[in-house]
């Protein structure tokens, strides 16, 4: 897993240094002694640190308003989210937001908040057992129904089958 990571974040354009010095960091944990649990939480952790380095990375590429708009969207993926709510904790306007968000993203505020609500429920398909209609409750989709659809457009497979495929 750890050799995976850190060829997906160099990949994702994290300097080879970086992600190998992070690599090194979690091989030097696995080596100390742990019961199954204490691996299972340790490898969490491991997939959330390489998966922040990368985050980290590309939010420098765009402007402030835009990375506070993200960074205010990931920590409130399943909270109610609205252009004038994130617009005001950025201190710009609705409209401008949602200009310079498409403009520095080439995509919709929207479309960015579903797709980053899908990427979070993966997490949540692979390590916990709430139901597909509770995961979906909790990451603010309409239905059921319109959350399976949405994951099956961006992932071409369907949250259970996610779930067995993990």
């Amino acid at each position: 897993d750890c050799t995976f990571l850190t060829r997906a974040a160099i990949s994702g354009g994290v300097p080879p240094e970086e992600a190998f010095q992070l690599s090194d960091i979690y091989i030097r944990k696995v080596e100390e002694p742990h019961t199954l649990r204490t691996l299972a939480i340790l490898e969490r952790q491991m997939i959330v640190d390489f998966v922040d380095l990368v985050h980290e990375l590309n939010l420098k590429r765009y402007s402030k308003a835009i990375r506070d708009a993200m960074q205010h969207i990931e920590t409130h993926l399943k909270d109610e989210l609205t252009l004038g709510g994130i617009a005001r904790e950025c201190f710009v306007s609705p409209n401008y937001l949602s200009q310079i968000f498409h403009r520095e993203t080439g995509t919709t505020l929207f479309r960015y908040i579903r797709t980053r609500r899908i990427e979070a429920s993966k997490y949540e398909l692979c390590f916990s057992s709430d139901s597909i209609a509770d995961i979906a409750l909790a990451y603010r989709f309409c239905s059921q129904s319109y959350y399976i659809s949405t994951f099956r457009q961006q992932t071409d497979m369907t949250p259970m089958q996610w779930r067995r495929r993990v």
